[in-house]
């Protein structure tokens, strides 16, 4: 009981403002963005006729694809500027002084992502009859050049390349947020009380009680430790201050940090495997397990910091009663490994790939600092344990429990283990990140993506949707896309902001 009034008091100063925080900041973000189809209504109007053929063309395409429904929800699209997409990261460049190279290097990146959507929808509307992606590619240069060289599209696109929260801010005042988030906070900390306690574990109690199985990585050739350091400082990185990899160098540094999964396993559903369309739903094969691997990137103390992300997929989380909240077909595990300036892990944290059980391994010294949400009842990042440091040629281990698939450990590698063993192909996408999730085969030469529009997979709905849904989170426990990954259900919060490690850590 005074638990649950201090969580009311906290809530009434922190809640509150957070509510009125994240209106404000959609707003915000809602009236930026409108101010970048003025330009385009400008530029149409004094444009060339093959500028306004190329975005006739545009239009063309991004109507077939509605029209399909194969829309791929990964990046946002850029208001006034069809050729353009940006996610959180590139969004986070609009505060820095956009001038010269610069510029031009965040419009490239801003092009690519849109590019590697077009190839995916492309991709998965078959045979459609449509503008080519080389025919687009050619008016995206073109219009590049037509439209920036102006001043006013320049500032139109910085005002413009936003993304919004993925909170729909309409549930939250419907669902009188700051009063039913007080009862999901106490839930959270019900959680915690639940799943923390095997940190504190030894690994041979951990381990006593069902047979575990390890899923390793493929071949042996991790890179060292000073290997690793020189391919870094070889790296040239671009006007932005991001590290540019080949494509061997990404695989190489992919290879030497994915983590050895070792899985309780007491059933099917906690056999790892490769998600995959049959007919219209989505199974996943245990046959050849591999894990889904890509680079993302993280600002921390002014510097850009590559982070290598893995994916394990399961089946399911199985019910456990008729009414379990949580249970559902399809389940997926995402750990991330932030490197140094230098390659070496700075931290690692994990979810699941609702969003959910988002936990943070700091590497000392690196260390949690005070953030505002440790003062009310928000989720603020949550250590269980700091990480080890590894020795040369040791692995990272993920415990993963049975049914829930919950972290429940973490170590370094420590020699032979009992029980079954996989070894599992690192999957990264041959054109686009996580290619094969995005363009999945269908049969007859079809493809489709295993997530909707709206970047969820609709088939691993959960229970809890009906009952979280005042928190303002789409279909709360179902698996969905990266760049759509909301980690607090009280609190704003999402797995790919860049500075998230930065405000939380030093």
């Amino acid at each position: 009981m005074n638990e649950a009034r201090r969580s009311f008091k906290s809530a009434a100063t922190g809640l509150l403002w957070l509510f009125l925080g994240v209106g404000a900041s959609v707003t915000a973000c809602s009236t930026t963005g409108s101010l970048a189809p003025n330009w385009r209504q400008q530029s149409f109007a004094r444009g060339s006729d093959e500028d306004k053929a190329c975005l006739a063309d545009f239009k063309a395409f991004d109507a077939a694809v509605k029209r399909a429904g194969v829309r791929d929800g990964e990046a946002a699209r850029v208001r006034g500027f069809p050729y353009l997409k940006v996610n959180r990261f590139l969004a986070s460049f609009r505060k820095d002084d956009l001038e010269g190279k610069a510029f031009d290097v965040w419009v490239q990146h801003m092009r690519a992502l849109d590019a590697q959507a077009r190839f995916v929808e492309a991709s998965n509307l078959g045979g459609a009859e449509l503008p080519s992606l080389v025919h687009l590619d050619e008016c995206a240069a073109l219009l590049i050049q037509s439209d920036l060289t102006h001043t006013e599209a320049r500032a139109g696109l910085i005002r413009a390349a936003t993304v919004m929260p993925s909170y729909n801010l309409g549930k939250r005042l419907s669902g009188f947020y700051p009063l039913t988030s007080i009862g999901v906070a106490l839930g959270y900390r019900g959680w915690q009380k639940e799943a923390l306690p095997s940190f504190s574990q030894s690994l041979e109690s951990l381990e006593a009680e069902n047979p575990w199985t390890s899923y390793r990585p493929t071949g042996t050739s991790a890179l060292s430790h000073s290997q690793v350091a020189a391919l870094m400082r070889a790296a040239p990185r671009d006007a932005l201050g991001i590290p540019q990899f080949e494509r061997q160098d990404l695989n190489a540094l992919l290879q030497t940090f994915a983590p050895i999964w070792r899985v309780e396993t007491t059933g099917a559903y906690d056999r790892a495997g490769a998600p995959a369309w049959r007919g219209s739903e989505i199974v996943v094969d245990p046959s050849h397990p591999p894990v889904f691997a890509r680079l993302s990137y993280t600002r921390f103390g002014g510097a850009v910091l590559p982070q290598l992300v893995y994916m394990i997929w399961f089946p399911e989380r199985p019910k456990q009663s008729r009414f379990d909240l949580l249970g559902g077909p399809l389940d997926a595990v995402v750990w991330r490994v932030t490197l140094n300036a230098d390659g070496q892990p700075l931290i690692y944290d994990s979810m699941h790939a609702c969003g959910c059980y988002h936990m943070f391994f700091p590497v000392p010294p690196l260390s949690r600092k005070p953030m505002p949400e440790d003062q009310d009842a928000r989720e603020s990042a949550l250590v269980p344990i700091s990480a080890p440091v590894l020795g040369p040629g040791q692995r990272m281990v993920v415990r993963l429990a049975t049914v829930s698939h919950y972290v429940s450990s973490v170590s370094g590698e420590r020699g032979q283990t009992e029980g079954a063993s996989f070894a599992y192909n690192i999957v990264a996408g041959a054109r686009v990140p996580d290619q094969v999730l995005r363009i999945a085969p269908t049969g007859a030469g079809r493809s489709r993506s295993l997530y909707g529009e709206n970047g969820i997979i609709r088939q691993s709905a959960r229970l809890e949707r009906f009952t979280l849904w005042p928190m303002g989170i789409d279909s709360p426990g179902a698996m969905r896309q990266w760049g759509t990954h909301a980690t607090a259900f009280v609190g704003l919060r999402h797995f790919d902001d860049p500075y998230l490690m930065q405000e939380a850590f030093h």
